[in-house]
């Protein structure tokens, strides 16, 4: 109901004088976290446009700790940055801050600009910065003795890969699908590297003669590289460059290149800053600073803010940050006219934003008035200056009360009775009753302006009114379903979402609407319903008033011609901790064409990349081409059922995407490349999707225990009341810092509570339904280990 409240509040006007506070970070007031990390981690959340990320929880708090998305140790030192799929842009800035992070995890956003230089960061062991727009070429990793794996897939990179000897500890590395040129390094000395990604990089060769170890397969197609071989030139960006600059104050850098080693620095004062000059790294140019482009990252440009000094010397600059406007009623002030500091002397103008619902009224006689909500004032008088705001009342205003019989209540925009049943709406407006009986109660009509037995009643507001909703006790009929099963077929009834194996009983109230689908087994097709359902179409809704018996026919589908290789088990999805079967079943039916044969089994993953089968039980997969059984007398397969076991595990995290399978019979001793030639079976292809959460999408129901892991999103549907203020209350988290939710209305009878999991750790998340009844879904957050 319209609420007539003044009240008065203080707005602090803040550097560009908004209205709104937020908490800074103040490195130099943090507490365990070395400064050097912590101003890293703003220079990150600043140049990628942290404002914008999709969770960017506390990262404007006191506490750096409490970053969303980052881990630290115990001595507050940053392990860990997992700000994959974030939504960041623009560029990474200097990271030689952020000396004991092992993992850099930045994969699938939209940053640009060059690779930073990682070569301090001495205790990586992952770098994932895949499907992003990095541009230039890659930088020195080789320092890196503890990095385990390296991924810089799907990124705009360019020039030779560089030479990566001292990464002993490395066991992948995927550079596929960028612009990469030039000879493939030797990489043999990497003795742990088991896999390497190249693919998708249009002029890379391959050394004649080289070791390429365990990675030999991934060079096997690459042309030999040539002494006349010419590969385009590649350089770092400019912009990347330029923002490798460290600035003190408020002022901007320009770049130009002298030559492809040395650039030219070029400092601009912000307004109100003067520039006070390079530091010693610089050799001076006419005010700019010449460098080399190896040690750009370790200039520092110095500004300073324009100070008015009085005939003593003294600093008589006041800053608008320092006063505060009184505010009565609803609204805000924008201060215009000096925005970097002003003297004792100059005036500022002031605009007042009334909120909604409100007029501004006008000011105090601090100010001299311009126009309605505009006045001119000495910026020493700003601390006096009211500005007035009041609320609009509308003239028209009309009371509706709501009054309950029995064991129920009435919700409406406003309206919540039980508690609060009475309401002010203006004229003509259209208000929707919802009426919501109790547990063992039912609703049995309205009255007073409102009529009839439907539980939603819709009220123009032409006067004042009064409406009754009645309940009673329920003591409604119930009846019986039957449903059975004719036909040589088989299969299911789905009911309201749940399956029912056939022949299937069940009981509902009186007036109940049922909905039915059917769901044949492989094996069969639906062919009709019989009885309060018929024809063919597969789902039916029936009306229980009064028992009811319906017939599904399913019939068997003809058999299906054999093929000579079959993949049976696999399904088209599974989720984390799903269990994976697949087995390969060989029938050869037809005599085949050649007198031995070989049985090749593949893979292909995600990247593209390539695994075959062996018979070997310690290395069961490899990335070299060879058949699984080779030379097999081929009249000895001839009308026999043999089943291969493929695959037989439980789906990890972090190898989600869609994995390809095929198998093939050739002519023995002969390579895949000549299948044109030696095919002698039709090639058997399936494919599967592994996810990376732990549960679908959407759940109907509020589990009692709820596993997720970092960065998960779920939407969980409850049978909640859909007033504003119920949704308000339906879904609440015990723990914000480890489970974000909230709620909104997804249909007339149902709310959706949307929950993004942040952080590890367990909390509680509370539901309330229509009938006010709460329930408690204990949540596990755990991390996802790539």
């Amino acid at each position: 109901m319209l609420k007539q409240l003044y009240f008065i509040f203080i707005i602090s006007i803040l550097g560009s004088f908004a209205s709104i506070i937020k908490a800074e970070t103040d490195c130099n007031t943090v507490l365990g976290m070395p400064i050097e990390q912590c101003e890293t981690l703003l220079q990150i959340y600043q140049t990628t446009n942290g404002d914008s990320w999709v969770n960017n929880t506390n990262w404007n708090g006191e506490d750096p700790n409490n970053f969303a998305l980052i881990t630290t140790d115990t001595n507050s030192n940053v392990l860990e940055l997992n700000l994959n799929d974030n939504g960041l842009t623009g560029y990474l800035p200097n990271l030689s801050g952020l000396t004991e992070v092992t993992k850099l995890i930045l994969h699938s956003n939209k940053i640009s600009g060059n690779v930073p230089d990682l070569s301090n960061l001495i205790n990586l062991t992952h770098v994932n910065l895949r499907n992003n727009q990095f541009s230039g070429s890659i930088p020195d990793f080789s320092g890196l003795a503890k990095l385990e794996k390296l991924s810089l897939y799907h990124n705009q990179l360019c020039g030779q890969i560089p030479d990566l000897t001292g990464l002993n500890s490395l066991q992948e590395l995927d550079l596929s699908y960028n612009q990469l040129s030039g000879p493939v390094p030797n990489f043999s000395t990497l003795t742990n590297l088991r896999l390497l990604g190249i693919s998708g990089n249009k002029k890379l060769c391959k050394i004649e003669g080289a070791d390429y170890g365990r990675v030999e397969y991934a060079v096997s197609s690459l042309p030999i590289c040539s002494v006349d071989d010419e590969y385009p030139t590649c350089s770092r960006s400019n912009i990347n460059l330029a923002s490798s600059v460290t600035i003190v104050g408020d002022g901007s850098i320009d770049i130009q290149n002298i030559d492809a080693e040395t650039v030219i620095l070029t400092a601009t004062p912000a307004t109100d800053f003067i520039f006070d000059g390079w530091n010693d790294i610089c050799t001076i140019v006419e005010n700019d600073c010449q460098i080399a482009i190896t040690d750009i990252d370790k200039v520092v440009a110095n500004f300073s803010p324009f100070i008015n000094l009085d005939e003593y010397g003294n600093d008589i600059t006041i800053h608008i940050d320092e006063s505060t406007i009184t505010i009565i009623g609803e609204g805000n002030v924008d201060i215009n006219g000096c925005a970097n500091g002003c003297i004792k002397s100059d005036n500022a103008i002031l605009t007042a934003n009334a909120a909604d619902g409100f007029n501004f009224t006008g000011w105090n006689q601090v100010c001299t008035i311009l126009e309605d909500n505009t006045c001119q004032v000495k910026v020493t008088d700003i601390p006096q200056v009211i500005a007035n705001f009041s609320e609009v009342i509308p003239d028209n205003l009309y009371m509706l009360q709501v009054n309950t019989v029995g064991n129920g209540k009435v919700t409406a925009i406003g309206i919540n009775c039980g508690n609060d049943c009475q309401e002010q709406y203006v004229e003509n407006t259209l208000v929707t009753l919802n009426a919501i009986p109790n547990d063992n109660s039912i609703f049995t009509g309205w009255s007073g302006n409102c009529s009839g037995i439907i539980k939603t009643c819709q009220l123009t507001m032409l006067e004042s009114s009064n409406v009754n909703a009645n309940f009673a006790i329920d003591n409604i009929a119930t009846f019986p379903l039957s449903i059975s099963l004719e036909g040589n077929g088989s299969g299911v009834v789905v009911i309201d979402g749940l399956e029912c194996n056939l022949p299937c009983v069940r009981e509902y109230a009186n007036n109940t609407e049922v909905l039915l689908t059917t769901r044949p087994a492989n094996n069969s097709n639906f062919v009709n319903w019989t009885g309060p359902c018929s024809g063919s179409t597969t789902f039916c809704q029936v009306t229980m008033n009064q028992p009811q018996s319906i017939v599904i026919t399913f019939n068997q589908l003809p058999p299906v011609p054999v093929a000579d290789l079959e993949f049976v088990g696999l399904q088209s999805f599974y989720r984390v901790g799903e269990i994976v079967k697949l087995d390969l079943v060989e029938h050869i039916v037809n005599k085949p064409i050649y007198p031995r044969l070989d049985l090749w089994i593949g893979i292909e993953d995600p990247n593209g990349i390539r695994y075959y089968m062996t018979a070997l039980p310690l290395e069961p997969f490899t990335f070299s081409p060879q058949p699984f059984r080779n030379d097999i007398i081929s009249y000895e397969l001839l009308d026999k059922e043999i089943i291969y076991p493929v695959l037989y595990f439980e789906v990890p995290a972090g190898i989600g995407g869609e994995y390809l399978f095929f198998a093939t019979l050739t002519e023995a001793n002969t390579e895949l490349n000549d299948l044109l030639f030696t095919q002698n079976s039709s090639t058997a292809i399936v494919s599967t999707t592994l996810g990376n959460t732990l549960n679908p999408s959407v759940l109907p129901t509020s589990p009692g225990i709820l596993t997720m892991f970092i960065g998960e999103d779920l939407e969980l549907m409850i049978d909640s009341a859909t007033t504003f203020d119920a949704v308000l209350n339906s879904c609440t988290i015990l723990d914000a810092e480890i489970v974000q939710t909230y709620a909104t209305i997804s249909t007339n009878n149902t709310v959706s509570c949307y929950l993004r999991a942040l952080n590890s750790g367990d909390t509680v998340l509370t539901t309330t339904d229509r009938y006010g009844k709460s329930s408690k879904t204990l949540i596990t957050v755990k991390e996802v280990r790539l």
